[in-house]
Parts: structure tokens; sequence; C-alpha cells
């Protein structure tokens, strides 16, 4: 009995001091971060996304992340984001407005598992997403044909396909360093890219 009170206690111990370092911190709400596999969207800014047939935006409106720390480190995280896809004379065609769930990822120090994965999906589109406001190229770490367009428009009106600031990322292994744009050099933004 003693033997495993001792184990129990050692399991709690190492599950909340491990656990207390894993966490997002706080995140830049006033620049895109572009890796080769994902792309960080600020809160309430619209980021274009296209694939061989169609194109569209997204923009997050909130998100909530809640710790659960006993033994195990439980994440549940949430956000809620707009859509809305354009026609082929380029002007908003269909909205929408969409919830996402991130449940059930466990920490066992620094092994992690989900129980559950959410992506971003309307229309043509469908591409991972991690809290809080992080989407993928695709529903995997692998090239899926899709492309991200960061602007510092916050409103689906103001978009302009034919600005010629728009600068298309797509998924690039080759791309070792991570990229940091300023909204204000963004199409929508104050400066010039």
């Amino acid at each position: 009995m003693v033997k495993f009170l001792r184990w129990r206690l050692w399991c709690v111990l190492l599950g909340v001091f491990l656990a207390a370092d894993i966490g997002c911190g706080e995140e830049n709400t006033q620049a895109f971060g572009i890796s080769w596999s994902q792309v960080h969207v600020p809160e309430g800014y619209i980021v274009l996304v296209k694939n061989t047939s169609d194109v569209g935006a997204i923009k997050f409106i909130t998100s909530t992340n809640n710790n659960i720390r006993f033994l195990f480190y439980e994440k549940e995280s949430s956000a809620e984001y707009e859509w809305c896809s354009f026609d082929k004379r380029k002007t908003v065609a269909d909205r929408g407005r969409k919830c996402l769930a991130e449940s059930g990822l466990r920490f066992i120090a620094k092994l992690s598992f989900s129980l559950g994965e959410e992506h971003v999906d309307f229309k043509s589109f469908k591409f991972r997403w991690n809290y809080p406001s992080v989407v993928w190229f695709g529903t995997t770490a692998r090239d899926s044909g899709i492309k991200f367009a960061p602007t510092a428009w916050t409103q689906f009106e103001q978009v302009d396909l034919n600005d010629k600031r728009l600068k298309w990322f797509e998924y690039d292994v080759l791309r070792t360093n991570n990229l940091v744009l300023s909204l204000d050099r963004l199409p929508g933004g104050s400066g010039s890219l």
C-alpha cells in the first residue's frame, strides 16, 4: 500500500510540475507569423485563402483556452471564426460563422496526444486549426495546394482581390526561417509592402 501511495504521489507531482512550462504564452496580436507549414492569424484580421478552384477569407473572432492540471495536463481550446467566399466578379458571394473546439489534448510530462482535431471547413476549403488562431496549409503537415495571403483588413467588404500588395504564401519545407509580417505593411495597413 505504501508503494502504491508513493507511486501515486510521484505521478501527481510529475504531471503538475513538468506540465507547468507547456503553454502558448502571449501571442503577437499585431503581426502575422508564417512558417513552412502554418500561419498565425491575429484575431480580428482577415487572411485570404485560395486553392485551385476557389478564393475565400477567414477572420478569427474569439478564442478561449481552458487548462486543467491534475495528474495529466488537459487543454480544451475553442475559437470562433467568420468566413466568406468570393464569386467570379471578386465580390462576397457567401458568408458564415462557425465554432472550432480542440478538446482532449492531454500531456503526460512532455508527451502529448489528442483525442480530437478540428478543421476550418467551408465551401471547398478544409485545413487544420490550432489554438488560438493558427491555420495549416492543409489537414496535415504536408502540401495540399492551399495558399494564404495575410491582410490588415478587418471587414470582408474591404477586401480587394486586385490589390498589388497581396502576397500569397504556400506550403514550403525549405522556408527555414519563420516570417513575421507587421500589419501596417500588409494590404489594408497604413504602410506599403
